[in-house]
């Protein structure tokens, strides 16, 4: 009883998103050359889309970073999506492994030992 819309019947493509928290060591345009060469040479890839590298927030860690994938259905653009993340992954393992997340630990001022905040507490390494 309640009307819907396919809009897939009309233009079947798919986006799909992949997120990543990283460091903000980050080099962003390195990273947004790597998306760009990733999705340009997948035989998955919509053209109909260009590609965009978004950074969506700023966290206690790091930045969040997003990638959208875009395919002709939905089957391709899951496949497209793990073949983006695992072909980010590989590019930030090798090239910008420091723009991997880190827990910083900070010195405790006082006594030259160094602390790490763990569920919410101050705990001494």
């Amino acid at each position: 009883s309640q009307p819907f819309s396919s809009y897939s019947l009309k233009n079947p493509q798919t986006l799909r998103t992949v997120e990543i928290e990283l460091d903000y060591f980050v080099d962003l345009n390195g990273l947004r050359s790597e998306y760009l060469r990733l999705a340009q040479e997948s035989e998955l890839w919509s053209e109909n889309f260009e590609p965009k590298l978004e950074v969506l927030e700023f966290t206690e860690r790091g930045v969040k970073i997003r990638v959208i994938a875009t395919a002709d259905n939905a089957a391709d653009a899951w496949d497209l999506h793990c073949e983006i993340r695992e072909g980010l992954l590989k590019y930030l393992q090798t090239e910008q492994s420091s723009s991997l997340p880190r827990i910083r630990l900070e010195g405790d001022r006082s006594s030259g030992k160094p602390s790490e905040i763990e569920n919410g507490t101050d705990a001494d390494v």
